[in-house]
Parts: structure tokens; C-alpha cells; sequence
């Protein structure tokens, strides 16, 4: 039943929707236990679409995105690890409850814990491959996206056309796709860099499919961030062209993954925590102080009314030619001389004032 108003919800969003309720309670729990066990690591939903998995269709699939909300770095994990996780969190938490000295885990065996080098996806890019059909080659730098959507740097991405020595297809346009089947044509693919990559990636390499590749084509890996030089190259020769390489050109993109391995960060987050804390602690301080002084404030405005009232005693008694005043009505002002000593002292000096003063029974 869906409320009225509502659009009804086809297959697809009926899949995803029950993947939603599934995985939120489990994800809910998970993060109550790592705020309890003060584990630093914030779980959230990604939902991946797929163009951003390099699908031309299918159906949003939900990830879980863990991040280690000290040092930033974040990975991706199938739903199905999550749930394997989650019964270690909870066999943890239980031993945290019941006062169990020895609840932690090392980080090899803790759920709450993932490897900075785990290899993670930083983002795709994908390079249209139609003008190679008519034998235009391809330069550019590729905007590399995260599932998001979101900008993560930059890849550079050239594929030329070649003749049977590999030399470049400058001179040379092909009209018509059709016209290569039956040839014979080479495509030299080049990946020579990134750049603009984010901080905490130390290393990078790019992986993708051509064609009809079973296995995933890899780069070297290399250590950087601003601009890894992959210098990454591969020849394709194609003898002869098929309809369905035409067709594969014409009409679909070479999807390119960038995959890195976050920083050790933990040097550096410990000197976070103690400068941190050193500014918590410093901020607890100017909190105190400020509290203690308006404290003393108010008690200074409190005893300047009870003096003042004591003055209008004094004055009454001196007025009518008392020269004693009943302790019972001073004690109605202070209501406590201990605990205001200033008033306590100023009682004393009205007392022993040298005119005409009241003595206080």
C-alpha cells in the first residue's frame, strides 16, 4: 500500500526499495555501535547507477559507503558484507556491555576496521569511440566521476588509428563505418596520465575492458597524486574488422576505471587528535572561566542589593533613634552570612561606622 498521491512504483524501484529496507536498519545499527565503541567510522548508503558501473542499462544498485571520519578515507562494500560485519559488531558491543576488558579486537579481526591500501574506486571515465570508426583518432583530457557524479581529477586518454606499421592514420576519413569491414586496422591505445587526483590517494593505475576482453586490462601502478604518470600503452590489431567491432565502435564508450590505495594517515591523526584536544581543552577553560565570572558577577550585584538594603535599615533605625537593629531582620537579608562573606564584611563596616552607628543585637 502506498499513500495516496504517490506515483506506483515499477519493478526496478520495487527491487531497489526492498534493498533499502533491508540494508537501512543494519547500516542504523552499525553506526549506533561504532558511536558507542568510539570506532570513528560512519556508514552512509551509495547508490550506483548503471552508467556509473559503465552499464548501458540495468538497475541502481546499493553499495555501502564506509568512511573513517578521522582520516577521510572511505571504501565501498556490497551489502552482503555489511551483514557479515555487523554480526562481529555486535559480539563486540555485547562484550563492551557487559564490562569486558578485552571487548577490542586487533584491526585484523575489527569489523569497524578496513585497510587504507585496499585498492578503492576512484572514479570512471568514459571515452566515446565513435570517430574511431571513421578513422579519427581521440585526445583529450577525461573528466574522471565518482558514482556521484562528482569531479575526483582528471585522465589522460589518446587512441589513434594505424596502418599495418603502427604509423598514424593522419590524412585518412572513413565515411562510412561499414566500409572497414572485411580491412585490416590497428588502434594504438594510450593512457599517459592523470592529474588532480584526490589528497589521500598515495598510489593509482587504471584498469578497462576493449572489446570483446574477457580480463581486465591493467597500468602499472604508480605512487602520486597530482599528476601519476602511467605512460601506459596498447596496440590492437584487428584483422580483419567485423560488423560487430563497427557496431561496437559506433555505438558504445570505452569505460576506464582509475583504482587507488589511500595514505597511512595515522601519524598525522594522531597529531589531529592532540591538537584537538588541545583546542577542546583550551575551549573548556574560556567556557569555565567565563562561567566563574559571571558568577562572581551576579554574587556582586546580589550583595550590592543587600547592602543597599542594609543601608535602608540603618537608615530607618537611625531615623526613629534605634540604636540597636534585630539580628532576625538582617538575617532576612543575608539569609546566609557564610556564604556571603563580601556582604558579611560590609555589615561590619556599616556597624562600625563612626556616626551615630547602631549596634546590632
Amino acid at each position: 500500500m502506498f499513500l495516496s498521491g504517490t506515483r506506483q512504483l515499477g519493478n526496478t524501484d520495487m527491487l531497489l526499495l526492498d534493498d533499502l529496507v533491508k540494508v537501512l536498519p543494519i547500516m542504523n545499527e552499525a553506526n549506533a555501535m561504532s558511536d558507542e565503541l568510539n570506532k570513528h567510522v560512519k556508514y552512509d548508503i551509495a547508490m550506483i547507477s548503471p552508467q556509473a558501473r559503465g552499464d548501458m542499462e540495468g538497475r541502481t544498485e546499493i553499495h555501502i559507503l564506509m568512511q573513517n571520519k578521522m582520516t577521510g578515507n572511505e571504501w565501498q562494500l556490497e551489502q552482503n558484507d555489511l551483514v557479515g560485519r555487523k554480526y562481529l559488531m555486535q559480539e563486540m558491543y555485547q562484550n563492551f556491555m557487559e564490562g569486558d576488558d578485552h571487548w577490542d579486537v586487533p584491526k585484523d579481526k575489527d569489523p569497524f576496521w578496513e585497510p587504507p591500501d585496499t585498492p578503492v574506486l576512484i572514479g570512471t571515465v568514459h571515452v566515446y569511440l565513435a570517430s574511431l570508426a571513421h578513422l579519427i583518432f581521440i585526445e583529450g583530457d577525461f573528466e574522471l566521476v565518482d558514482y556521484k557524479g562528482a569531479r575526483q581529477g582528471y585522465l589522460r586518454v589518446e587512441i589513434y588509428p594505424c596502418d599495418a606499421r603502427w604509423n598514424l592514420l593522419e590524412d585518412e576519413v572513413n565515411d562510412q563505418p561499414s566500409d572497414l569491414v572485411g580491412q585490416h586496422l590497428r588502434l594504438l591505445v594510450k593512457i599517459p596520465h592523470a592529474s588532480c587526483l584526490p589528497a589521500r590517494i598515495s598510489k593509482s593505475f587504471c584498469k578497462y575492458k576493449f572489446y570483446l576482453d574477457g580480463e581486465a586490462t591493467e597500468t602499472d601502478e604508480i605512487e602520486g597524486s597530482a599528476k601519476p604518470e602511467y605512460k601506459y600503452e596498447q596496440r590492437l590489431p584487428f584483422d580483419p574488422v567485423t560488423k560487430q567491432l563497427t557496431e561496437y565502435l559506433t555505438n558504445t564508450f570505452l569505460k576506464i576505471e582509475v583504482w587507488g590505495r589511500q595514505k597511512h594517515t595515522m601519524v598525522k591523526l594522531l597529531d589531529r587528535e592532540k591538537t584537538s584536544m588541545q583546542l577542546l581543552t583550551k575551549m573548556e577553560e574560556n567556557y569555565k572561566k567565563a562561567v566563574e565570572m559571571n558568577v562572581l558577577k551576579k554574587r556582586e550585584e546580589r550583595s550590592h542589593m543587600k547592602l543597599d538594603k542594609i543601608h535602608t535599615l540603618v537608615d530607618k533605625a537611625q531615623k526613629l533613634h534605634k540604636e540597636t537593629i534585630a539580628i532576625k531582620d538582617l538575617d532576612t537579608i543575608l539569609h546566609s552570612s557564610v556564604r556571603f562573606k563580601g556582604v558579611s564584611d560590609a555589615v561590619a563596616l556599616v556597624a562600625n561606622r563612626p556616626s551615630s552607628a547602631c549596634s546590632l543585637q
